[in-house]
């Protein structure tokens, strides 16, 4: 079948139907329509069939080097991690040299939904591909169409004009993004770094000179803004945040404008999930990442229950794949933070081991878990934890502890 697909140039009209389901995004106004994030669920056999043409189109991609380098979303052995290390070296350069640094963290509206179709044929054409593949994308956007389901009742069918399908596992529709936005890089200046992670653009620039960040960045935002015009995308003023990096609070912040609305200066902003403030510390991150911990600590209070709870194991599996997940990301970023700051994570691992061994706040071997426990949160001590778990199992002589 998906030989004949894709010989005889057809796509079957059952797999351009899509079922949007709305999920409320976590901390907004459940009343504004604009506060959801739509989910579309598709024909599984589509999927398995995009991937089988996404394989081949981003091999051939990455071995013609397509995708430009400074580009890391959903590419094979690169993630979030080489932005936010790349952003964390810059600012750390910029105070050992005493110079200021400002970032900029653009906001794309509605990117998937406005991007532009005949964009991607061209950039597919412009690299030499003829044949089957692009007759195979070109009926795979067109003629899209839509309902949204809110528990049994659905709405009437809407057609997609423009944009790409933003379903659930589509791969293919990645990629076909990061092949219409991957130019805007090259109209970046090279004395600006730049990064970006699928649509998650960000420039900076440091110098001891402010007024040189500021021509060197407003050039390239408004390098950035007539790109977009080109290409149908719109960057969004209101969302556009800065932050000026420097150890000293004294400093005013720049004035940069974008289409002719200045950008708001911020004293930190979380991009790619870890906030980075002003001075580097840190700080907010880790008290938002205790907070969301301790939050998810109520799991386990829940599927420890001595009389039908989980076991240990399934305690500890549950402990490391959904609190212990979040503490290792992007720990080699905010690794670097002061010591005293990092402890403040020490409670969570001490409560969570406590549930998942039903053990008692003055246990001797307590303060010996609180010390193997004590570090920095680098990438090479990713794996304390299983240690100290399996020397908790193996030592029976000092306590057993279990749950019935």
């Amino acid at each position: 079948m998906f030989n004949r697909i894709w010989k005889e140039h057809v796509f079957p009209d059952c797999w351009k139907h899509a079922f949007i389901i709305p999920i409320p995004k976590p901390g907004k106004d459940p009343q504004d329509p604009l506060n959801y994030r739509p989910i579309a669920l598709t024909s599984c056999m589509c999927k398995l069939f995009e991937r089988i043409v996404n394989v081949r189109l981003v091999h051939i991609l990455e071995k013609n080097e397509c995708i430009s380098s400074f580009q890391s979303g959903f590419r094979k052995s690169r993630s979030t991690t080489d932005n936010l290390m790349s952003l964390e070296t810059d600012i750390r350069v910029s105070f050992l040299k005493r110079n200021h640094l400002v970032s900029i963290f653009f906001d794309i509206y509605k990117a998937y939904d406005r991007t532009w179709r005949y964009g991607i044929m061209k950039n597919l054409y412009d690299l030499g591909f003829r044949g089957n593949l692009p007759i195979f994308v070109q009926n795979f956007l067109k003629q899209r169409f839509f309902r949204v389901r809110m528990g049994n009742t659905y709405s009437n069918i809407f057609c997609q004009e423009e944009g790409v399908p933003h379903t659930q596992d589509s791969v293919l529709s990645v990629t076909l993004f990061v092949l219409a936005i991957n130019s805007i890089l090259s109209v970046i200046p090279q004395t600006v770094q730049k990064n970006l992670y699928v649509d998650d653009l960000h420039i900076s620039c440091y110098a001891r000179n402010m007024q040189l960040i500021e021509r060197q960045l407003q050039t390239a935002i408004n390098n950035i803004v007539e790109w977009s015009n080109k290409n149908g995308f719109t960057i969004s003023a209101q969302k556009t945040i800065g932050i000026h990096f420097c150890k000293r609070p004294l400093h005013p912040d720049p004035e940069l404008l974008l289409s002719g609305v200045h950008i708001r200066f911020q004293d930190n902003y979380k991009f790619l999930g870890i906030v980075f403030d002003k001075r580097l510390t840190f700080l907010p991150h880790i008290a938002s990442l205790r907070k969301r911990c301790l939050r998810s600590l109520n799991i386990l209070r829940t599927l420890s229950n001595t009389s039908w709870g989980a076991d240990r194991s399934c305690l500890l599996r549950v402990y490391r794949s959904v609190i212990r997940s979040m503490i290792d990301y992007g720990s080699v970023v905010y690794g670097s933070a002061r010591h005293s700051y990092l402890k403040r994570l020490d409670y969570v691992h001490h409560q969570a081991l406590r549930l998942c061994l039903g053990a008692f706040r003055h246990l001797l071997y307590l303060v010996y878990m609180r010390r193997l426990l004590n570090h920095h949160y680098h990438l090479e001590e990713i794996n304390c934890l299983f240690l100290i778990t399996f020397v908790f199992c193996q030592t029976t002589t000092i306590l057993y502890v279990g749950h019935y």
